[in-house]
């Protein structure tokens, strides 16, 4: 065997096989729980845990997994599971006020917190479904996904008054990061992630790991400005001062 055919042949058992991939996403309930899951794991990227390179990390595998040719149908329903997931986790707190009296209104708290991230994850749903109605090709679709979803969120934050928490941006709280914001706000950090979390799938599947290091660098990106805009600086007062009170009359 000439080395061009070894080469080629090595190439050919170097990809992965995607039917497997394929039935598992696609089958119903496997499907929905691995989509349930793959976003509670997200969810770690927000305050209080702030994980944000995990975060990064599993939006860029649910990119990969749910922009194959599964229909728009299906599609749409494994980003309403991805964003229940997703919301589930990260607004565990709105169930804190049930529990104030809990006797009267603590059995109200996991209602409130289904139906939120239920009816939140319906955004989700609308732009999986239309990044998989209207991309030919995985490239394609994980493009429209990105523009889906960031405008997704974009109308999540106004619609019936608005609910702007959790946003996938949301994962560099506390980040240089975050500075980006003062540019274009939560919806920049929002399109920037999810534009990093994509380059994976955009770059294909024989430059994974090349579209992996380029997404990283691109999430780095804004934390690098972030820490050109507000350098370390040391205190002018210690933490421990006393603070100053009005002298009485």
């Amino acid at each position: 065997m000439s080395a061009t055919g070894s080469d080629a042949g090595g190439r050919q058992a170097a990809r992965i096989d995607p039917a497997p991939v394929l039935r598992l996403v696609g089958a119903r309930w496997r499907g929905l729980g691995l989509a349930f899951l793959l976003g509670a794991v997200a969810a770690l990227g927000q305050v209080p845990v702030s994980l944000p390179w995990l975060a990064l990390a599993v939006y860029a595998l649910a990119i990969g997994l749910f922009t194959l040719p599964l229909g728009w149908r299906v599609a749409a329903w494994r980003g309403w599971a991805f964003g229940t997931g997703h919301f589930a986790l990260a607004l565990f707190w709105i169930v804190e006020p049930f529990f104030v009296d809990p006797l009267r209104h603590g059995w109200l708290a996991p209602f409130a917190l289904v139906f939120m991230a239920g009816g939140l994850a319906l955004f989700w749903a609308a732009a999986f479904g239309l990044a998989q109605a209207l991309g030919r090709g995985q490239a394609a679709r994980a493009l429209w996904l990105v523009v889906a979803l960031a405008g997704a969120e974009m109308l999540r934050s106004v619609v019936f008054t608005g609910f702007p928490w959790a946003l996938v941006g949301h994962i560099w709280i506390g980040t240089p990061q975050m500075q980006l914001a003062a540019l274009g706000g939560a919806d920049a950090l929002t399109l920037v992630t999810l534009a990093a979390a994509a380059l994976p799938t955009l770059m294909g599947a024989h430059r994974l790991m090349l579209g992996a290091i380029t997404g990283a660098a691109l999430a780095a990106l804004p934390g690098a400005y972030g820490a050109w805009r507000v350098p370390d600086a040391p205190l002018d007062t210690p933490l421990n001062a006393p603070l100053p009170w009005p002298s009485p009359p």
